[in-house]
């Protein structure tokens, strides 16, 4: 009967650990670099936590029509071409209320962003779907397509759940635009 020295195996396989790593890396879906988190989600919720705080403010300032920071620069083009474009005395749809709380009136000292959630998309680009109350338990979603550009996070368009009647920011910009065209 053969003896057999306890700690011989374990010594062997304790120098050989670190030629196995390699290929226990490739055995793993996609490598070491599945399982480091995606930064993008918690940055996109920082971002709309920061878009969302002059709603809390008194005097909030201005507003995002008149405000082109959060945006894109294909955004922001098409929002200067349409503020050249607006009427002096006529109210268009999306010049008739605030487009990151779909509404023309809040209480900024109950107003909160109740959940956002934010999902990857095809291509390069993030949905934050933001849950937010008026500060009357009027409750509201808003979905916004976010891309990273100059930096940071920026809103690419907005996908209105209310009450513009159009299905996006930039959707109803260019609509309007046309019509002012005309």
């Amino acid at each position: 009967m053969a003896t057999r020295s306890a700690g011989t195996g374990s010594r062997s396989l304790a120098r050989g650990w670190p030629a196995l790593i390699p290929a226990l890396l490739c055995l793993a879906p996609g490598g070491l670099a599945a399982r480091a988190p995606d930064p993008a989600p918690a940055q996109i919720k920082a971002t709309i936590e920061a878009l969302y705080a002059i709603y809390q403010r008194e005097p909030m300032g201005p507003g995002y029509s008149e405000n082109l920071a959060p945006y894109t620069r294909r955004t922001r083009d098409l929002i200067r071409q349409w503020q050249t474009h607006q009427p002096r005395d006529e109210v268009t749809t999306f010049s008739d209320f605030d487009w990151f709380c779909q509404c023309q009136d809040w209480d900024s000292k109950r107003f909160a962003v109740l959940a956002t959630t934010v999902r990857k998309m095809r291509g390069p680009g993030y949905e934050a779907v933001v849950s937010y109350d008026l500060g009357w338990n009027a409750r509201r979603r808003i979905r916004f397509v976010m891309l990273r550009e100059e930096g940071g996070w920026k809103v690419d368009d907005i996908l209105f759940a209310e009450p513009a009647g159009m299905p996006s920011l930039r959707a109803g910009l260019a609509v309007e635009l046309k019509e002012q065209a005309r």
